[in-house]
């Protein structure tokens, strides 16, 4: 599903090819969310969003929140970082070993935020969109529990980066 321009491979049947023109409104991560929402599809994972262009990847993030807003759950697996989304709910993460957690409002402000079982917890905060304080957090225990009363939550498990040696 979408314009192909970037496609320069063929698609073998019985694939269901849906073609849209290349001048259109959405991206065709968001052609593709929007029609599976419509068959009534709530459970995503997307592959190939992260990395590359930037503007593409935070279009594809911007589909993520699109879908945790219309009901659905959202995780994007990335290379080096994965991505998830909460809206008015819960979700919980297993431990990664050697990641980050880090969680932002995704919304101008999200109320009754909170994180539990890491190393920086929260009850009940508030979390603005202009204000990074997630940032970085650790899994304490085998799972991280992580809430939010009333707004959007982006939630990145992100590998950290090796220390760098000085010789």
């Amino acid at each position: 599903m979408g314009d192909f321009d970037s496609f320069c491979g063929t698609v073998r049947p019985p694939t269901r090819v849906i073609r849209f023109g290349s001048v259109k409104d959405d991206s065709d991560t968001m052609l593709a969310v929007r029609h599976a929402l419509s068959e009534g599809y709530r459970r995503f994972l997307l592959l190939g969003a992260l990395g590359g262009r930037l503007d593409h990847q935070h279009s594809n993030i911007c589909a993520g929140a699109h879908i945790a807003m219309h009901g659905g759950e959202c995780a994007m697996a990335g290379k080096d970082c994965d991505i998830y989304f909460v809206h008015n709910g819960k979700l919980t993460l297993e431990k990664k070993e050697g990641c980050f957690l880090s969680v932002f409002s995704f919304a101008e402000l999200s109320r009754g935020v909170s994180l539990q079982g890491v190393k920086y917890p929260l009850s009940g905060a508030q979390l603005s969109a202009d204000c990074p304080v997630g940032l970085s957090n650790e899994f304490e225990t085998e799972t991280a529990n992580i809430e939010v009363l009333d707004g959007l939550l982006i939630v990145f498990v992100a590998k950290a980066c090796p220390a760098p040696t000085i010789s």
